[in-house]
């Protein structure tokens, strides 16, 4: 996706067979994510796992996001892989390997962003 996703909101269930899984957006190139609210959302990916995006190259501002992440690795909150997340609230209940509260990896800035702790079940290697 190459755009600016505004004002949205998302319910319901986002299954993926191997990357990017995300509430609003499961892979975004270029663009931002604003003002967004997500409730009871369950992904369930490979890997890059978030409640908003799964991997994002822009910015995430003003979010909420409620909501189960199961994956393997990169799994967040708000976003399985984010540049920059800003002033965003994350309720969620994570499962998988490299889980963080907002973002399972973050190449810029987090600011202003809240965790309302729920569960955090890591998997680990079988290997």
């Amino acid at each position: 996706m190459k755009a600016v996703i505004d004002s949205c909101i998302s319910f319901g269930n986002v299954t993926a067979e191997s990357k990017y899984a995300g509430g609003i957006c499961g892979k975004s190139d270029i663009g931002d994510i604003k003002i967004r609210y997500n409730r009871r959302n369950t992904v369930n990916d490979g890997s890059y796992s978030g409640g908003t995006a799964g991997y994002t190259s822009g910015n995430i501002d003003n979010c909420i996001a409620i909501n189960d992440v199961d994956g393997n690795d990169h799994i967040g909150g708000i976003a399985g892989s984010a540049k920059n997340i800003n002033t965003s609230y994350s309720l969620p209940r994570l499962d998988g390997k490299r889980c963080r509260c907002n973002s399972g990896f973050v190449d810029g800035d987090v600011t202003g962003c809240y965790l309302l702790m729920r569960t955090f079940r890591y998997k680990r290697n079988e290997s």
